[in-house]
């Protein structure tokens, strides 16, 4: 929905009074994800259109409460995808945990509940796809990645389904030869 265009990226800042862009102070995630290809990736993507990232440091064990606290403006985080209701109870309610301004809208309210006590079936689904284009049309987000996963197994592989939400158990997963 969203195609990179860097030009109208720019023009919109100049509409929302940023011309020059703007700085952000965002938490350094390197200690916590382990890579500051993540880093460098967020902030050649915010200094393509003007916005200059500068990175604080937050001890591993305190960088889930400070992006939760309404600390930082904006911060990358990648969640899992898991059912519609979950998701809207992790990130969209304004109670939810990944909801750290409260934002809410009264149209998406009005959404959420349908969503919510709709009849199982095809009824539910369309409430729920319905909150998914209103999220989309609305940017509450702003995805940089999807990652994708694949599987494959051979003759004397054993696949075990594990509920969502379990951590991997990364005993089972071994090395591929080839």
């Amino acid at each position: 929905m969203y195609p990179r265009d860097v030009a109208k990226a720019k023009k919109l800042m100049a509409e929302a009074g940023h011309p020059d862009g703007f700085s952000v102070t965002m938490p350094d995630l390197t200690s916590f994800a382990g890579t500051p290809a993540l880093n460098t990736a967020v902030e050649k993507q915010l200094g393509a259109i003007g916005v200059k990232v500068k990175w604080e440091k937050v001890p591993p064990q305190e960088v889930l409460g400070a992006m939760q606290s309404g600390e930082y403006p904006m911060f990358f985080t990648s969640m899992p995808s898991k059912k519609p209701w979950q998701d809207i109870q992790l990130s969209v309610l304004r109670s939810a945990a990944w909801n750290p301004f409260q934002t809410s809208d009264p149209e998406l309210t009005e959404l959420v509940r349908a969503a919510r006590y709709a009849d199982p079936g095809p009824a539910r689904d369309a409430a729920f796809k319905a909150v998914n284009r209103w999220l989309v049309a609305n940017a509450w987000y702003a995805p940089i990645m999807a990652p994708v996963q694949a599987w494959a197994s051979g003759s004397g592989v054993r696949i075990e389904r594990q509920s969502q939400g379990s951590p991997p158990d990364l005993v089972r997963f071994q090395r591929s030869e080839g």
